[in-house]
């Protein structure tokens, strides 16, 4: 193979609305997104352009995953953010998309406060990307676990290993020795 591990580019998306209250939010979030990326890097080569908050953030980032030739881009929704900030340029690009739905916190108990509500409430952000990709025919894939959940970590693990060994088979070259046989379909 060519390269030994996948490469995948990750998107971290948030929505610019909430810079109204302050970047403290975007800090924090900012470093759930590192967070993520330290993780992944033990699974695969991270091309990661920073935290998306806004449809040119988000443009630039699929471009230069198009330059890095990434195997994958994985969606991660920190907040809700608006699926119109990263369509045009997912239709675009024929890279597969996992549309990644995890959290900072592993569940919501009733010790919840505003700021873990804040930091935790990007499921809506994949409801409405998943639909309108579905609409449009985009294909893309969704995996929704924990992020820190071994289950969680090996399913995203062959997402990578597969988005790999599509991009190696895609740029393969067959060899034939010899010719194949008149009315034989298999080679």
């Amino acid at each position: 193979m060519e390269k030994s591990r996948a490469k995948i580019g990750l998107i971290t998306m948030f929505f610019d609305l909430y810079l109204n209250g302050g970047d403290g939010l975007l800090k924090s979030c900012s470093a759930f997104a590192h967070e993520l990326v330290e993780n992944m890097a033990s699974m695969a080569e991270v091309v990661f352009p920073g935290v998306c908050i806004n449809r040119s953030n988000v443009d630039s980032a699929i471009a230069g995953f198009e330059n890095e030739d990434v195997d994958l881009i994985v969606l991660v929704f920190l907040t809700y953010a608006p699926s119109i900030y990263a369509l045009p340029a997912l239709l675009k690009t024929q890279k597969p998309v996992l549309l990644l739905c995890t959290q900072k916190l592993p569940a919501v108990t009733e010790t919840l406060t505003t700021l873990d509500t804040d930091e935790n409430h990007g499921v809506h952000g994949f409801q409405d990307m998943a639909s309108v990709l579905r609409r449009t025919g985009r294909p893309f894939h969704f995996l929704a676990g924990y992020w820190k959940d071994q289950k969680t970590q090996t399913e995203l693990q062959g997402w990578f290993k597969a988005a790999h060994i599509r991009q190696v088979l895609k740029h393969a070259n067959i060899g034939l020795i010899g010719h194949p046989m008149e009315n034989m379909g298999d080679f």
